[in-house]
């Protein structure tokens, strides 16, 4: 009899043991963040070399961005700080790093960081680490390690003997290393991890429960195309093992932190980048930007109208708590000043049209004082001019792109550029209608671009002339008040009569 107990204590165990394992690896699709999806409307990308120097080393740092805090939160009302790369790293830019768990001394210590968390937190601003997971430094303990043969680390990087290689129908991105291949890419610097290996798997998942118990909010994953590349595993569904290992990796940070949150670097058409959608709260939505730009360049909104309708769909239908990200230019592209010939009218049409989209709307560093640039990469990651001249600007690298003048000097005249942000983002962040209300497109003919936002009873109603003449359209406005324009417009008998390169947004009157 004491036989039978023992074995059926013994299976009990069994089962048991089973179901703990299954029960910590059952992977499904989680709620976004609560806490993003009804708290953040407004996000800000910092470039720390660029951004703000603390200490007279000529270097942007964190205690910089901590002590500009102040601003972002009071002039520019963000909810989120998204801030590049800060690991120790060879290159300036730092998406290449060397340990995950660090921060580089060009921009301080770890203690420098959690002061920032900290300080954040105290404003209701929300941190997002750009997450690069996609690759190392070519200097990285791993990578030291596979180019020494260590067996330990073999596997922790896409890697090919001779013979594999030469079996390759395409050899783009990989790279020889004596008598092995290794894949990169990007560049023969940044060498590859391989998610293959589960022991790869369990350390990206211990870095990032590492720096969510920190205190950081979020992740931005830096590629996240990538990480299955189809030349690197040519043999495998790439796109539906991107998508699985996101749905797995943002399981992972949702069990530590429920309200956590994971946008993905996605460059590529809206069709495409809302599957990864899946395994993520958002992703950036590059076809906005670059098409609110050809719209207002071309005076045609024939191509955003069809596609900004179909892009929010797609992206809904996929997941529909998914929240938009929509910017207009970031630390890879050309500043959007350039992208829209240094005209200040067609910028601040650019920003109005921006500010009132649903979802989280997103600022690289000095759009808001009307920075100009174009690639290379360092001329659109210029210094951030506080002053004129001096401290507390960087000077990690001389001013040959920009041509904007200091926020402190802008701050004086009421139509500055960062004045009539400061405008925009004021009705973004006092409206349940533009945090909360549905989206729809109004057709007026090919040279306006026009939607409305509605909650309950409530509209807006935002409306561009993109020519740079006068235009006319039929439009009631008795039953709206103007909250915005960048020009004088006037109606008479039921028309709205709009001068060239002019955003009109209207609020309903109860």
């Amino acid at each position: 009899m004491k036989k039978y107990i023992i074995i059926a204590i013994s299976l009990l165990l069994v089962i048991f043991s089973l179901f703990i394992y299954t029960s910590n690896f059952d992977v499904r699709i989680r709620e976004a963040s609560k806490d993003f999806k009804d708290n953040v409307s407004l996000c800000y990308e910092a470039f720390p070399i660029a951004f703000r120097d603390s200490n007279q080393d000529g270097i942007g740092d964190i205690k910089g961005i901590t002590d500009s805090l102040d601003y972002l939160s009071d002039d520019l009302q963000i909810d989120c700080l998204w801030i590049t790369p800060i690991h120790p790293s060879t290159s300036y830019h730092k998406y290449d790093v060397s340990d995950y768990r660090a921060i580089d001394q060009m921009f301080g210590t770890l203690d420098d960081y959690h002061e920032l968390i900290i300080e954040a937190h105290k404003r209701d601003i929300r941190v997002v680490m750009d997450l690069v997971i996609n690759h190392t430094a070519y200097n990285h303990p791993w990578f030291d390690a596979w180019k020494k043969g260590d067996e330990d680390y073999l596997d922790y990087y896409s890697s090919l003997t001779e013979e594999e290689y030469q079996d390759l129908k395409s050899t783009k991105g990989w790279h020889r290393y004596q008598d092995r291949y290794y894949f990169g890419s990007f560049w023969d610097k940044m060498p590859e991890l391989n998610y293959e290996n589960p022991k790869v798997l369990e350390e990206i998942y211990d870095i990032a429960k590492y720096w969510l118990d920190f205190g950081v909010d979020g992740f931005r994953i830096d590629a996240a195309k990538h990480i299955y590349d189809m030349y690197e595993y040519p043999e495998l569904d790439t796109l539906q093992e991107n998508i699985d290992f996101f749905i797995e990796f943002n399981d992972v940070i949702k069990r530590h932190n429920k309200d956590s949150f994971m946008i993905g670097e996605v460059w590529t058409d809206s069709k495409l980048s809302s599957k990864y959608l899946e395994g993520m709260d958002s992703v950036f939505n590059f076809n906005f930007g670059e098409e609110l730009v050809d719209a207002i360049n071309g005076m045609d909104s024939t191509i955003i109208n069809r596609s900004i309708t179909e892009t929010y769909g797609e992206f809904k239908e996929v997941r529909e708590d998914a929240i938009i990200s929509n910017f207009l230019s970031n630390h890879d592209q050309s500043r959007i000043m350039n992208k829209l010939v240094k005209n200040k009218d067609k910028m601040v049409q650019a920003v109005a049209n921006l500010m009132m989209q649903p979802g989280i709307s997103w600022i690289y560093y000095g759009e808001e004082i009307g920075m100009t640039g174009t690639k290379p990469d360092e001329r659109i990651r210029e210094p951030f001019l506080w002053v004129e001249e001096g401290m507390p600007n960087s000077t990690w690298i001389d001013i040959q792109a920009n041509d904007s003048s200091s926020l402190e000097k802008q701050l004086v005249y009421k139509d500055s550029f960062v004045n009539i942000y400061k405008e925009l983002i004021d009705i973004r962040q006092n409206s349940d209608v533009i945090k909360k209300g549905d989206f729809a497109i109004l057709e007026f003919g090919r040279r306006i671009f026009a939607f409305e936002r509605s909650l309950d009873d409530n509209k807006i109603l935002v409306i561009s002339n993109l020519q740079h003449l006068e235009n006319i359209i039929a439009f009631d406005g008795s039953n709206y008040q103007i909250l915005f324009s960048n020009k004088k417009v006037s109606s008479e008998n039921g028309k709205l009569i709009i001068p060239g390169n002019t955003t009109i947004i209207f609020g309903s009157i109860h």
